[in-house]
This record gives structure tokens, C-alpha cells and sequence, in this order.
């Protein structure tokens, strides 16, 4: 690995690396450090969180601590080159570095590549504007969805939380579950308008609303929804109604899949009146926020026990590779399954494998250790590290042996719900049994 290099002349912006996520606090806000004047970045193990910058500047050292028992003390090193690209190396450490799953010595990093060390999970970003003073470093609890993570979608909502309070209309473009009506509601309650928030679903099978119809979003704001799914003829009749309500003080909100094509809609939002015009990119591709919106999304389905609740780290693995086709909404609904797990037993930690079976990936085995005691993880597919504790870690042989004969026998040989019981992956189930010599067939009977 080469020495820490000095940014070539003329570098754009800087490098961002933000703690997306911690599986053993999930509500802990994310955090990110712009690496504008460092050259070198190091991760390990500490009694609590800090970050310490030494050095001379374009070459300083950015010491990163974390208290997790899965880092070791000197666990991983990031390093800029002359060209100002990253690359990281494992520096030894028990659990291992993986990038976007792998496991690795050293690599190179691109942009967006997530970085799993021990229960942490990073995301890269090899450019971002550097934050104002003042300006929030991390998504905020009042109001989520008015900020980001990722660096163009932040630049952006900064951009909307400054128009918020005038009336300049907004097109919010973005896949279906992205968070268009979520961001819809956060730029309503931040204009301070005293009228009400009005969404009309343009695309559905009906007939536009006429302007009296509209009249109850007057002194606040109206959401038009699925806009690039109308009918030329209907567009003209909505923006017919929209020049009359927007003169009665209605700020208008267009919320769509696909940008405006050319049109009466855009003609009136963009050309006419100058609408902002914001991209909310599919979560796949901002997987910096997928801490803060996992941490919203159990707040909302585990409201009393949230802060109690952990990630079994192979879930975490999974959530940070799945690739998300129904964006933010779908994820909401996984971590609202997972929790609706967990009440019935009052379970404090979501795992793997009460994913329901249609998400349930396959799964990897993988070793790792804790605090110098070696346990069996479980990772699914390709995510990154996980690590959970093995159920075959007990006192003798004997008592092992009989810990699973028992499961095996409550459950008639039902692996899958072997490894619910005993919090560990189907294949280690199988594994152990044929460790003890047992038949799994002979528990069907």
C-alpha cells in the first residue's frame, strides 16, 4: 500500500466517508467526515465514537473510533493516492475488511462502495461539497426527508429547504417508494403555510378536479401525484384549474416517476412560474441514508421499544446489498415485518432469518471473532461481514449435542425453525448435526 498522497492541482471536490449504520444501535445517527484535507484514514476499536485529525494539511491522519467489540483495535486504513483515489487495506484485524461483501486484504474504492467493518457499515463517496458551518452533518430527527446523506441529493434538498417558504412550485421526480410524499409533507410543514397539505392523484382513472375542488388547499399546498401519467387533454384541464387556485395563494408541489415532457403542465410549473425541479435517486443508489432510514422506519413501526432494538449483523449484511426495487417504502415494510417478529416474544434483536421466506436470501458461512473468542456468523448472498454468536458455544460436547437433539425434536426436524430457535443459519443447523452424527431424516418421522 502507498504512502498517503497529496491531491493533484485542480482536484474537485473532496472525498465523504459516512458511518451509514451501527447493527448494534441502529437508531445512533449516522455520521459522515468530508476528507478535504486528508490524506490517510484509520479505523479501529475505542472506548466511544471520536475522530482526530493530526498531521499537515492535504496529508493529515483522520483517527476514526468506534466501540464495537466486532473492530479490533487497529482494524482497517484508507489511503488517497497522488491521483486522489482510495484504497483500503486490512491491517490485520480478526473480522476482516469486506467491500460490497467481499472480503479483502486491500482494494481499491470507487464511489458509492459500502465498507463493512466488524458491525459498522461506510459508504464512500469520491467527491462532495463541503458542508457550511452549521450545516447539518447527518439527516435530522424533526424532519428527515429535508435532508441526505448523499452528496447530490443534499446539495439539492438544501436547495428546496431554501425555497421553502416561497411560492415557487416544486417538481419532485423519483421512483415509485422513494419518499416523493414523505419529502412532500417535510416542504409543507417548513413553509409555514397556514392552509393544509391537498394531494390529488392525477393519475388515477377520473376526471380532473375542477378549481373549486382545489379551493381547499388555498393558503397552503397541493400535490399533484403521478402527473406524467395524464392525458394531454386532462393536463390542459388541470393547469386551467391551477392558473385560477395558485392566484388564491396555493403553493403547487408536482410529484412524478419521469421528468415533465413538453406540455401544458410543464409550460405552467417550469417555463411559466420556475419551478425547482429535485431528484430523489432510487435507494439503491444512496445507500449513505439507509441507516437514517432504517432508524426512521423502526421508530414508526416499534414506537415504544425502538431504542432498544439491534441488527443482527447478517441482517444488516442483507439490507446493505439487497438492491431495494421497491426503494424506500419496501424497506419500511421489511423493517416493519421484523419488528411485528420480535413483539410476540419481546425479542430485542431483528434477524435474518424472520425475513419472510419470499425475501429470505440463501446463506454463507463466515468466522469471525469477538473480543479473541471465535463465533460462526452468517452472511446472505454477497452482503457484507456479519457475526452472530454460534450455538454451539457451550460448556461440553455433551450439553451441545443435547441443546439440538432437543430443538430437533420440539420441531420434528423442521430445520429452518431449528436455526430460528437456536439464532443461527440453516446450514450450520445441518453442519452440527452431522458434527454429533445425528439424522436429521430419523427427527421426521
Amino acid at each position: 500500500m502507498s504512502a498517503p498522497g497529496r491531491p493533484t492541482d485542480g482536484a474537485a471536490a473532496p472525498a465523504q466517508l459516512t458511518l451509514a449504520h451501527f447493527a448494534g444501535a441502529p437508531l445512533r445517527a449516522p455520521t459522515r467526515h468530508v476528507l478535504d484535507d486528508v490524506g490517510e484514514v484509520v479505523i479501529g476499536r475505542a472506548a466511544r465514537a471520536t475522530a482526530a485529525r493530526v498531521g499537515e494539511p492535504g496529508q493529515r491522519q483522520l483517527a476514526l473510533g468506534y466501540p464495537d467489540a466486532w473492530i479490533s483495535r487497529h482494524h482497517a486504513r484508507l489511503v488517497r493516492d497522488g491521483a486522489g483515489a482510495w484504497q483500503v487495506e486490512d491491517l490485520g484485524s480478526r473480522n476482516g475488511v469486506r467491500v460490497n461483501g467481499s472480503r479483502v486484504a486491500a482494494a481499491a474504492l470507487h464511489d458509492g462502495e459500502v465498507l463493512a467493518i466488524g458491525r459498522t457499515f461506510w459508504v464512500l463517496r469520491a467527491s462532495c461539497a463541503v458542508a457550511p458551518p452549521g450545516a447539518p452533518a447527518a439527516p435530522s430527527s424533526d424532519d428527515d426527508a429535508l435532508h441526505s446523506l448523499h452528496p447530490a441529493l443534499a446539495a439539492s434538498l438544501a436547495r428546496a429547504r431554501a425555497a421553502a417558504a416561497t411560492a415557487a412550485p416544486i417538481v419532485l421526480i423519483g421512483p415509485a417508494g422513494a419518499g416523493k410524499e414523505d419529502l412532500a409533507r417535510a416542504l409543507h410543514r417548513a413553509s409555514g403555510r397556514r392552509g393544509a397539505l391537498v394531494a390529488l392523484h392525477a393519475g388515477a382513472p377520473a376526471r380532473v378536479p375542477a378549481a373549486s375542488e382545489l379551493m381547499a388547499a388555498a393558503g397552503g399546498t397541493l400535490l399533484i401525484e403521478l402527473a406524467s401519467a395524464l392525458s394531454p387533454d386532462d393536463e390542459a384541464d388541470l393547469v386551467a384549474a391551477l392558473d385560477e387556485v395558485m392566484a388564491r395563494d396555493v403553493r403547487v408541489l408536482v410529484a412524478t416517476a419521469r421528468p415533465l415532457g413538453a406540455g401544458a403542465l410543464r409550460e405552467a410549473v417550469v417555463d411559466r412560474r420556475g419551478a425547482l425541479t429535485l431528484a430523489l435517486p432510487p435507494l439503491a443508489d444512496r445507500r449513505d441514508d439507509l441507516g437514517a432510514l432504517l432508524a426512521a422506519a423502526l421508530r414508526r413501526a416499534a414506537p415504544d421499544r425502538a431504542g432498544a432494538i439491534t441488527l443482527e449483523p447478517a441482517l444488516a449484511a442483507w439490507l446493505f446489498a439487497h438492491p431495494w426495487p421497491g426503494d424506500a417504502r419496501q424497506l419500511a415494510h421489511v423493517v416493519s415485518v421484523l419488528c411485528a417478529a420480535t413483539a410476540a416474544t419481546g425479542a430485542t434483536e431483528l434477524r435474518l432469518a424472520d425475513l419472510p421466506a419470499t425475501d429470505a436470501p440463501g446463506d454463507t458461512e463466515v468466522d469471525h471473532t469477538v473480543d479473541g473468542r471465535t463465533v460462526d456468523g452468517r452472511t446472505a448472498g454477497t452482503p457484507a461481514a456479519a457475526a452472530v454468536p454460534d450455538p454451539d458455544d457451550a460448556p461440553s460436547g455433551a450439553t451441545r449435542r443435547d441443546a439440538l437433539v432437543a430443538a430437533l425434536r420440539r420441531h420434528r426436524g423442521n430445520v429452518a425453525a431449528v436455526a430460528r430457535e437456536l439464532r443461527t443459519s440453516r446450514s450450520q443447523v445441518r453442519r452440527l448435526a452431522a458434527r454429533h452424527g445425528l439424522d436429521l431424516d430419523a427427527f421426521r418421522a
